[in-house]
């Protein structure tokens, strides 16, 4: 770096374009800043002239895009401190275990799956599954909307939180955008970590990565799950949004998770920290832009949580849960459950980094979870298709 703040000029990425051209883009520190100075893609003319309309306007609409880069180019935080953390195993003694641990005693090898094939259903397991939690609650999702259901299970986790629980919280950064101050608020709770998964580096001008950085940006995170106390699960299809519990007015989608206990939940439980832990997932802690959450701040967005869940309780939706064999349930161990053999499978979190599909699957090899096929035979000789905790949205 140069005494004027101007550093030398990098190569910062370089694109194939669909004509075969190649598109490189130049940064330079400047000022303790790395800067976009130069986006060139060679031979424009004759790109332009080989390429249908549909094409040319997708090109100029890359150009225009690249002009926001010139807000500047980022890079993801380096020599990150990732505190190693791990499902507690120590859960014996907790209410979930008390309820299902009579069941999977009674089916020794063998994990007990309820399948919740309904939207409303399913946002009412996950609310009694929080409220159930003593010890841990850990949930990684792909999406996690900022609605009613979204809302209505933050408030509960913070609630959770305040009893004690630990909870860890993993998300795909995709969904995350617009949210980082409602999440570094929620991640200020001394009981909660929320970690971001392959994230963007540039916070507030996500084209320039999906632009600079598309092949790394491109791997996602799909893997949806619930655990508590490492004794019951919840995985499947469904994100967390009204869409997907039958709260949204304009938009529902039909999708299918199951309620799991038995062996199977360590599985899950060890598919989290492999995630949790891994290089690609990044404390949301170190995105901090300026100061961190005042209590002032805090103070004022537990309140309005509050007094939304309070107008949430007087809801048709909420007063359609309470109607449901699931909302009057005591715990767990009244579910229905098909008891069977299993077979997990999730997505590899070391994607990100691979350079074909061959060296993500040998990768997932070397991991301490089996990665195969999804089929459940229950002891009554049904065959049924159990949800995976990756099934892509």
């Amino acid at each position: 770096m140069s005494a004027s703040g101007i550093g030398p000029l990098r190569v910062y990425a370089r694109r194939t374009l669909p004509t075969g051209h190649e598109s490189v883009t130049v940064c330079r520190h400047i000022n303790g800043k790395e800067r976009v100075v130069a986006i060139r893609i060679f031979d424009l003319a004759s790109a332009f002239r080989s390429l249908p309309g549909v094409r040319r306007k997708a090109l100029l609409g890359l150009a225009l895009a690249s002009a926001v880069l010139a807000a500047g180019c980022a890079s993801l935080p380096r020599d990150v401190q990732r505190t190693p953390a791990y499902a507690i195993a120590d859960t014996a003694d907790t209410r979930l275990s008390g309820e299902v641990g009579p069941l999977t005693a009674a089916h020794p090898n063998l994990s007990g799956f309820h399948t919740l094939p309904e939207g409303i259903e399913a946002f009412a397991a996950r609310v009694a599954l929080i409220r159930h939690a003593e010890k841990t609650l850990d949930l990684q999702y792909y999406i996690w909307h900022d609605d009613l259901t979204g809302k209505v299970l933050h408030n509960q986790l913070l609630d959770a939180a305040d009893r004690g629980v630990r909870i860890r919280l993993l998300l795909d950064d995709l969904d995350t955008a617009g949210k980082d101050e409602l999440l570094h608020i929620i991640d200020a709770h001394p009981n909660i970590e929320i970690r971001l998964f392959n994230p963007f580096a540039n916070r507030k001008h996500r084209i320039g990565d999906l632009i600079t950085d598309g092949r790394r940006i491109d791997h996602r995170m799909h893997d949806k799950s619930i655990t508590a106390d490492n004794q019951v699960t919840i995985f499947g299809g469904r994100n967390i949004g009204d869409e997907y519990f039958d709260a949204g007015e304009d938009v529902g989608f039909q999708d299918l998770d199951v309620v799991a206990v038995g062996p199977v939940v360590k599985e899950v439980s060890q598919v989290f920290d492999l995630f949790w832990n891994s290089e690609w997932v990044y404390p949301l802690a170190v995105f901090v832009d300026g100061a961190a959450p005042q209590a002032e701040q805090i103070e004022a967005f537990r309140r309005q949580s509050d007094e939304f869940m309070e107008q949430a309780m007087s809801s048709e939706y909420v007063e359609a849960i309470r109607s449901l064999d699931m909302a009057k349930l005591k715990g767990f161990a009244e579910l229905d459950y098909s008891w069977g053999k299993w077979i997990l499978m999730y997505d590899d979190p070391g994607k990100p980094g691979a350079t074909s599909v061959g060296a993500a699957y040998r990768e997932s090899l070397t991991t301490s979870c089996p990665a195969v096929a999804w089929t459940l035979r229950s002891r009554d000789s049904r065959q049924m298709r159990a949800p995976s905790p990756c099934v892509r949205s």
